[in-house]
């Protein structure tokens, strides 16, 4: 036929084809096994050269923010390391369309290719602010819209810097990839980057413990995990003379590693947690070899054994073994735990042969942060609700640097508390955890619990090696009919081995409210522990009365609260005043339970006049709320009223609350009052707030729910009945 090539013409064409994919296409059989295991869905998409659709969730480090906005478009994801990831991607599978955003900034560029043809598309849902629970958020309300072949997931930088409690970080994980697994997305997800924040010698270890969750997390549901960290660590922290003092050591190492953060002079301050410009480059091409090869081994491993001390501290004997053939030297140090666990020997020399391991030992002192109701010293507390402790080190061994994460059961027996939220209390309470066996061999002791002046009998328990058993106790509950809420101790003395161990929690209970009840707030300052002696941080005096009472019928939800003798300062057109309201109006088998909410935020000048309420996110109302919701809509007004008295009126349409059941359903809220400190700006510590359920040191959250979790709330029962039902939060 004319025009159609003939069969030896064809021959040449295909045999030419087939060269230049086999040139550029080069995957070996265990790179299209790894790429069928974690991209199921999207592999057979890329091999035919089909459009895919990916959508990024996450923080500010996934969202492109920069402090420096001529390093590239502030807000383009396309000139950031997921960018840089997904135009390997597309060059690997001759995408000529290159990668392409579906919603670039405003003014910012929609791809950088110039060619035509298939593309890459990404939307980028990243957040400055996202938590791990907006993994929820998203997941229930926009993620899926355009039915994504990935989804790429980061979050942690927020997490650490707020302290989030790790079984908050895994619950929310575990339920985002859900989320993504019923949307028959394939899921990739990105370790935190690494923060310049988080105390001890080395202030890199803030973020760790969120990649070792997130780590455990996708191993338990077969995802694919980059480790964003690992790889600044391999490429920015190289090794150290072999000469050099250990401690000195891990001093280069850290500095070394601020290169990532490197933005030039213009940058009039120094960044902490966002990466510059030339990071991205590397960083994209290193997660990209990743998918296809996976991680590269490491030639250390570590096995471990902790154990509780007196006084507070835990010994940790760390077995570092060499698994290579040549002879390794160089430092390990170690970094912080958490928000309370400091090593008190910090870096140690190490020399081990080829093959053979190194026996090192670091101490940790978990911080006073004052002292109990009862007299004894308070410690920082612990993870929460965690089997394991995530203990981190930095090895160096001249050549190179790299994170090690050494995940243990700290024994004799260590506390996993797993009853956090009640609702519903009225005459008793039931305490739940499990006792964990940080050793491989049997442990038969006893233990005693307390809550407030109620303390237990002494119990035999037994454990199994490296075993879990659940045990609990039941309380009664008596609540001050004068009071809207009240905080007590709960504290659990474990015998064994020779020891007494007390694990300390704190306990704040609040009591369900109901529409036209007047409820006293508390100032922020009341939750402050007192500092140890010679400490000379105090809590921050708040001065004047507020409180507040809500309001329900068929059109509205209406929050009014009364503010006498604070000081709200003149400060002419600039926010005088702010105001964060909580709402969970998820429907009842829904509403308190675990969740994602995003709380609305007022700000009002100091004199009289409306106030400006910030645009609602998706899910502020409590993660499915899926509508876009019109901040307009939402009435405020600051008045001052014959007696002096400040009042904030807040009106929101029942229409924006249309997952709410029927009208004797419940909401979960918290409402919080932050006048300006003049230059100073909104201190939270100088505000007032119906509860907070939070560990405080220092003027600091450093233990609690955060702003975003659903399990922070108290109860508002849209009845004007008196209720005798509370609500509890160990935390």
């Amino acid at each position: 036929m004319k025009g159609f090539p003939s069969g030896k013409t064809l021959l040449i064409l295909l045999f030419a084809v087939f060269a230049q994919s086999v040139e550029a296409y080069p995957l070996t059989i265990e790179q299209r096994e790894r790429l069928r295991r974690y991209l199921p869905r999207s592999f057979p998409k890329m091999e035919n050269n089909e459009p895919m659709h990916v959508v990024a969730i996450g923080d500010s480090v996934m969202s492109a923010y920069t402090p420096l906005p001529s390093a590239w478009e502030n807000g383009n994801i396309l000139f950031t390391y997921p960018g840089v990831f997904l135009e390997k991607m597309a060059l690997e599978w001759f995408y000529t369309g290159g990668m392409s955003l579906l919603n670039p900034p405003p003014g910012g560029r929609k791809k950088v290719s110039r060619y035509p043809g298939e593309q890459i598309r990404l939307e980028n849902l990243a957040t400055r602010d996202g938590f791990m629970l907006s993994g929820l958020q998203r997941t229930t309300t926009d993620a899926f819209l355009h039915k994504p072949d990935i989804l790429l997931i980061q979050y942690g930088a927020n997490d650490a810097l707020a302290h989030t409690a790790l079984d908050v970080y895994r619950r929310a994980l575990e339920k985002t990839i859900e989320n993504g697994k019923l949307a028959k997305a394939d899921i990739i997800v990105l370790g935190p980057t690494p923060v310049n924040y988080g105390g001890g010698a080395m202030n890199w270890g803030s973020t760790r413990p969120y990649v070792s969750v997130a780590r455990e997390v996708c191993a338990k549901h077969d995802v694919l995990f980059l480790d964003t960290g690992q790889h600044l660590m391999q490429i920015f922290a190289k090794g150290v003379d072999a000469e050099t003092h250990p401690q000195a050591a891990m001093e280069v190492v850290g500095d070394s590693l601020l290169n990532i953060f490197a933005y030039g002079e213009e940058l009039p301050f120094p960044e902490r947690v966002h990466p510059g410009p030339k990071v991205h480059q590397v960083l994209g091409q290193a997660l990209f070899d990743d998918l296809l090869n996976g991680t590269k081994p490491s030639d250390f491993s570590a096995t471990a054994i902790a154990m509780h001390e007196d006084g507070g501290r835990v010994k940790v004997v760390l077995s570092l073994r060499n698994q290579t053939t040549e002879e390794k030297q160089g430092t390990i140090g170690a970094l912080v735990v958490g928000t309370g666990m400091t090593p008190a020997n910090p870096a140690q020399r190490f020399k081990i042969p080829a093959g053979k391991a190194a026996q090192l030992e670091f101490l940790y002192r978990r911080a006073v942060a004052g002292k109990t109701r009862g007299g004894d010293d308070l410690y920082v507390p612990l993870e929460r609700d965690e089997n394991t402790t995530q203990f981190c080190f930095v090895v160096e061994d001249t050549f190179g640097s790299e994170f090690l994460e050494v995940p243990l059961r700290v024994g004799p027996v260590s506390v996993a508390w797993k009853g956090k939220n009640f609702v519903n209390v009225t005459d008793r309470v039931r305490i739940e955890w499990d006792l964990v066996n940080g050793t491989d061999k049997a442990i038969n002791g006893k233990y005693q619990i307390g809550m407030g002046e109620s303390v237990a009998e002494l119990v035999d328990f037994s454990l199994p090696p490296l075993g879990n058993k659940n045990f609990y106790a039941v309380f009664g509950f008596q609540g001050d009919a004068a009071k809207f809420q009240f905080q007590q101790d709960v504290w659990l003395d474990i015998h064994a081995e020779g020891k007494v161990i007390r694990f300390q929690r704190e306990m704040e209970a609040t009591r369900d409210m109901v529409v036209g009840q007047t409820v006293v707030m508390s100032p922020w300052a009341s939750y402050t522990n007192a500092p140890p002696p010679g400490d000379p941080a105090k809590p921050a005096a708040a001065t004047g009365t507020a409180a507040v009472r809500f309001d329900f019928d068929e059109a509205a939800l209406r929050v009014q609260a009364a503010m006498r003798d604070i000081a709200i300062p003149d400060l002419g057109e600039k926010a005088a005043l702010k105001v964060n309201l909580s709402i969970d109006a998820r429907p009842g088998e829904e509403v308190r339970k675990f969740g994602f909410v995003d709380p609305l935020t007022f700000y009002f000048r100091g004199t009289d006049g409306a106030g400006m309420c910030e645009d609602v996110d998706l899910a502020a109302f409590g993660n499915g709320y899926n509508m876009r919701l019109d901040a307009r809509g939402i009435r405020s007004t600051l008045s001052t009223q014959a007696n002096g008295e400040k009042v904030i009126d807040i009106t929101i349409p029942r229409s924006y609350l249309h997952r709410l059941g029927a009208s004797d359903s419940l909401l979960g809220v918290k409402f919080e009052i932050i006048p300006a400190q003049g230059a100073q700006g909104f201190r939270e510590n100088r505000g007032f707030v119906t509860h907070s359920s939070s560990f405080n040191f220092r003027n600091r959250t450093i233990h609690g729910p955060g702003p975003k979790d659903a399990e922070g709330l108290t109860t508002l029962r849209l009845s004007k009945d008196p209720v005798n039902s509370w609500s509890v939060r160990l935390y």
